[in-house]
């Protein structure tokens, strides 16, 4: 009887070219939203950070805090954007630690073509999440052996960023190097209404985005 039912809620609902419509919009816009918009600069944000990388030249010492975004896939961060190397890897036998008393194996001969930047270790990625501003300023001082490193940040965050270490740390430079628009985030509603207030749509796009920010102190 149930399943009688069920084919008979679905014929109706097959027969009805305005409730198909509907549906097929609805999951059309939910693909688009989910799919592209929410969240949706973080990996591009993470490729992008792997040409920049490629082009320092201490990229195995560099130092990214994601703040207020998804967690970060950091294994892209092993590899550049582009695929042909503009200069030789740097790896070398030295670069790999011994196990049982004889050397690792060395990388692989696609990796070496492959790879212009070593994988950043996990420890030079920081995952801020969601923290307050009091606790990436912590972040920040905790790690006050790095006088470069970049923050991977909603542009709204980014702004009070800015303001804040004007007052805390006034000689800190912040830069923006890279910036995707289309990036929403749920946690950015604030930033949102008010960037709305101040410009509308236009400046609410403009909020609507993730950017990778060079910071000098």
């Amino acid at each position: 009887a149930a399943a009688a039912a069920a084919d008979g809620a679905a014929a109706r609902f097959a027969a009805s070219p305005a409730t198909l419509a509907a549906w097929s919009a609805t999951n059309a816009l939910a693909a688009g939203f989910f799919g592209f918009a929410h969240q949706g600069g973080v990996v591009p944000a993470v490729a992008q950070m792997a040409s920049i990388l490629a082009e320092d030249d201490t990229a195995e010492h560099a130092l990214v805090y994601f703040w207020r975004t998804y967690t970060p896939p950091e294994s892209l961060l092993a590899f550049p954007a582009e695929p042909e190397p503009r200069k030789k890897p740097r790896l070398s036998a030295d670069a790999f630690g011994k196990t049982n008393g004889s050397p690792s194996p060395s990388p692989s001969p696609y990796d070496a073509a492959h790879s212009r930047v070593g994988a950043i270790s996990p420890s030079h990625v920081v995952d801020l999440q969601g923290a307050s501003m009091d606790s990436v300023l912590a972040a920040f001082a905790a790690n006050e052996d790095w006088s470069h490193f970049y923050v991977v940040a909603p542009a709204t965050a980014a702004a009070e960023l800015k303001e804040r270490l004007k007052e805390s740390a006034p000689g800190t430079a912040v830069t923006e190097t890279w910036r995707r628009g289309g990036h929403f985030s749920g946690e950015e509603m604030r930033g949102y209404r008010d960037a709305f207030k101040r410009g509308g749509l236009r400046e609410l796009w403009d909020a609507m985005s993730l950017g990778v920010y060079a910071v000098e102190r």
